[in-house]
């Protein structure tokens, strides 16, 4: 065979991995160079995608989503797996999971609502334009910006680094359960924490349909503080 009817075949080859201009996800996982992709679905299996790419709706079931250095996405979301976002990445709607973690890193963007239900969550100079919730899970707040609400329900929250909470921030009330252990007396829950450094602020109300216990540097704060049960 000629060399130029060799260079043509794999030409061919080539390009037909890619009809549409879209890459295949097994080509987006393995390329390192910035990319341009559509939604991508998967049912078993985390997403990664590399720095500069972007891409639409990103979902799995079983698997995290991991976006590197000035990604970016139009959502994400997971049953059973973590979120993160490197340095610059975006999602331009909402980033949620059911059953893990999400942790932003410096100077990323989530312009929808930001949520989990069991899983820790770590935002560091970072911004969010919708609320943030959690369920079950820590919430470690540092050098950001919430533009919505932030609510949960079980779990410590810690605003510190001149973070601020432009909306509410709200403990849930907890739904009253028995169990055998309170005819014992040992049914009673252990209060959350919620940390306020000197320098963070809640711009609505602090709004406690629980108790919590209150560390607030900033002795102003105790203002906004409004108790919805009975103590």
């Amino acid at each position: 065979m000629k060399l130029s009817t060799l260079t043509l075949a794999v030409s061919l080859t080539f390009a037909a991995c890619y009809v549409g201009g879209v890459m295949p996800f097994s080509a987006v996982a393995a390329e390192t160079a910035p990319q341009s992709i559509e939604d991508i679905s998967k049912v078993n299996g985390s997403i990664k995608l590399a720095a500069g790419s972007i891409a639409g709706e990103v979902s799995t079931v079983n698997g995290s989503i991991n976006l590197a250095e000035d990604s970016q996405v139009q959502s994400a979301s997971t049953v059973n797996g973590s979120i993160t976002l490197a340095e610059r990445a975006q999602v331009t709607g909402e980033a949620s999971t059911v059953n893990g973690s999400i942790k932003l890193a410096s100077g990323s963007k989530v312009m929808g609502e930001l949520s989990t239900v069991n899983g820790d969550m770590v935002i560091n100079s970072s911004t969010v334009a919708g609320d943030v919730s959690t369920v079950n899970g820590t919430l470690k707040i540092e050098g950001s910006q919430i533009a919505g609400n932030l609510t949960t329900l079980n779990g410590n929250v810690s605003l510190l680094a001149g973070s601020v909470v432009q909306g509410d921030l709200v403990y849930a009330e907890r739904t009253a359960r028995k169990s055998w252990f309170s005819w014992f007396g040992k049914d009673k829950h252990k209060p959350a924490t919620l940390t306020i450094s000197a320098d963070s602020n809640v711009q609505g109300q602090i709004i406690l349909k629980q108790e919590v216990n209150l560390k607030l540097e900033n002795a102003a704060l105790a203002a906004r503080v409004v108790k919805q049960y009975t103590e």
